[in-house]
C-alpha cells in the first residue's frame, strides 16, 4: 500500500480551500465549513488549480485529462486532453486561460493553452533538463540543466529566449 499525497490549494480570494486526498476532491468554504464534492471525481492524484476569480477549479490528472469544475456547485463544466504527460501536474491559470506544460521522452517541453490544438511554446533543449517551471503569469518558462549552472528564461508569448542566467553552484 502506498501513501497518496494531498494537494491543497487556496482559492485566490482566500475564501475556499480545495483538497485532493483519498481520491476525492473537496472544496471547503472557510467562513461556514461547507464542503462541496466534485460531481465526478478525477481518477487518482490530480493537481488542483484555481481560476483567478475563484469561480472555477481545474484538475490536472495523471490520465492526461484536464477537467474544469464550477467551484460553487462541483459540477464539471468541460474537459480536454492535455496532449501528453504533464510533469509534476503543473499548470497555471492566466488572463489568457489555463496553461500547462507537457514533456515527452526526448525531454521536449511544450506549453499548451486551453482552446488551442497547437502548443504556444516549444523548448527543445540541447542539454538534459533537470527542472522546468512555468511562471505564475504563464508568460515565461524557466529551465535548468542537470549541472544546475544555468537557468534559461523563455517568453511563451513570442517564443524567444529572454536570457540565460549563470547560477553560482554551492559546494557542500
Amino acid at each position: 500500500k502506498h501513501k497518496r499525497e494531498c494537494f491543497p490549494e487556496w482559492s485566490p480570494d482566500g475564501s475556499r480551500l480545495s483538497l485532493n486526498s483519498d481520491g476525492t476532491v473537496r472544496i471547503v468554504a472557510i467562513d461556514d465549513g461547507n464542503v462541496i464534492l466534485l460531481e465526478d471525481n478525477p481518477l487518482g492524484i490530480a493537481k488542483l488549480v484555481w481560476s483567478p476569480d475563484s469561480s472555477q477549479l481545474a484538475t490536472i490528472e495523471w490520465t492526461h485529462m484536464i477537467r474544469i469544475w464550477d467551484a460553487g456547485s462541483g459540477k464539471q463544466l468541460r474537459e480536454f486532453n492535455a496532449h501528453g504527460r504533464v510533469p509534476d501536474l503543473r499548470a497555471v491559470w492566466t488572463d489568457q486561460g489555463l496553461r500547462w506544460m507537457t514533456q515527452d521522452e526526448e525531454r521536449t517541453v511544450r506549453v499548451w493553452e486551453e482552446g488551442h490544438d497547437e502548443p504556444r511554446f516549444t523548448l527543445r533543449p540541447d542539454y538534459c533538463l533537470s527542472s522546468v517551471w512555468l511562471s505564475p503569469s504563464g508568460k515565461y518558462l524557466a529551465s535548468s540543466g542537470l549541472d544546475n549552472k544555468q537557468v534559461q528564461l523563455g517568453n511563451i508569448e513570442d517564443g524567444r529566449l529572454v536570457q540565460t542566467l549563470n547560477v553560482p553552484v554551492m559546494e557542500i
